[in-house]
């Protein structure tokens, strides 16, 4: 997280999130799974009500792989 200007308590901010594509997501692992399917890199930003951005963040979701992957299901 890099803090880009104060972040005060008793206001109201806007939390935008994006995916970011990787050279890794079409490789196939030894489980044969995509590691696209089990890792995704989220880029985020908090920003105030008027746009200015106090905070940009960047995290690794990770899915272990004890859990089974399901389909996502498309236009919900």
């Amino acid at each position: 997280m890099q803090y880009r200007s104060p972040a005060r308590t008793h206001a109201f901010y806007v939390i935008r999130t994006m995916p970011l594509a990787s050279d890794d997501d079409d490789v196939v692992g030894k489980d044969g799974i995509r590691k696209g399917d089990r890792k995704l890199w989220v880029r985020g930003t908090l920003e105030t009500e008027k746009g200015k951005v106090a905070v940009h963040a960047k995290g690794l979701f990770v899915v272990p792989r004890a859990y089974a992957l399901r389909p996502l299901v498309q236009g919900v």
